[in-house]
């Protein structure tokens, strides 16, 4: 009897898991379809990024941003500018720095 309750619990414990695996693709998968829209300098796939009743910060914002329409007014895609994230990689070895990857006499890692 001891067996099967075991076993019960490994089954439910895989289970769990497994869920938290596909959790973690699907946040994954959002995650880079954002990062992608910034590289692609593409306005309306980050806005489809974002639910409507988005609520949060912004780097350098000091109040709560509200909204669709408040993120998007408070995040650059300006898709005739030299100027804009390259890669996801580029997130990570720029972090310190945080002007744009080629603004000219930036220095390169």
């Amino acid at each position: 009897m001891m067996t099967a309750t075991s076993d019960v619990s490994k089954d439910a414990a895989m289970n769990i898991q497994d869920d938290r695996a596909a959790d973690r693709g699907a946040i994954r998968a959002h995650i880079d379809s954002i990062f992608q829209a910034f590289i692609k300098k593409d306005a309306a796939a980050l806005r489809a990024t974002h639910a409507q009743n988005w609520l949060g910060y912004l780097e350098g914002s000091r109040t709560m941003i509200r909204g669709l329409d408040g993120y998007m007014d408070n995040v650059y895609v300006d898709p005739k500018s030299p100027y804009g994230m390259k890669s996801v990689l580029e997130l990570f070895v720029r972090a310190g720095d945080r002007r744009p990857a080629n603004q000219p006499g930036r220095p390169r890692h």
